[in-house]
């Protein structure tokens, strides 16, 4: 069992596709200060600036998985919500980066697609470096295959030069 938060694949999308990072802060308070080279898309559309195109929005509350965008953390949370209204229902909701962050810290899921998270990686580079990792023991082993190959040839070639040598042996007496 795996923590959402704890995993590399964990990003914030922006509206055009892309993903960045949840860094450690917004793992921890559901707060995070937009890179400077994603800032122009976090901007306020106000009466002074033009509206910006749909694709240009950034949504840095609702967390996203980059390998199962499947996974909706939102009906997590709701769900998480509505659970503890039925078991006391003077519970007061409390603020959405709050309980984001609770589902993330605490909830354990089972995965197959987990990573541990690196600081200061986005989930793309998490899945770089994990092809990475799974092509070094690929490698390995192919390597260990063509060793034991290997190894079997010569048994197999000492094993047949052993028996024509006493073949050989018995015939000359």
């Amino acid at each position: 069992m795996v923590k959402c938060g704890d995993c590399g694949f964990l990003g914030l999308r922006l509206g055009d596709g892309g993903i960045i990072e949840a860094d450690r802060t917004w793992r921890s308070t559901g707060e995070r200060d937009v890179p400077r080279e994603h800032a122009f898309m976090a901007r306020l559309v106000t009466s002074d600036t033009p509206p910006r195109p749909r694709a240009e929005i950034v949504d840095l509350q609702t967390p996203r998985c980059l390998l199962r965008p499947e996974v909706d953390f939102q009906a997590r949370v709701d769900q998480r919500l509505l659970d503890a209204v039925e078991a006391s229902p003077a519970v007061t909701v409390g603020r959405k980066r709050d309980d984001m962050v609770a589902v993330l810290e605490d909830d354990s899921w089972a995965c197959n697609q987990y990573a541990r998270y690196v600081p200061g990686s986005d989930p793309k580079e998490h899945v770089e470096m994990l092809d990475r990792q799974r092509m070094l023991e690929w490698q390995e082993r192919q390597e260990r295959e063509r060793r034991d190959w290997q190894a079997t040839q010569e048994a197999l070639a000492r094993t047949a030069n052993e028996s024509l040598q006493r073949e050989i042996h018995r015939e000359s007496l």
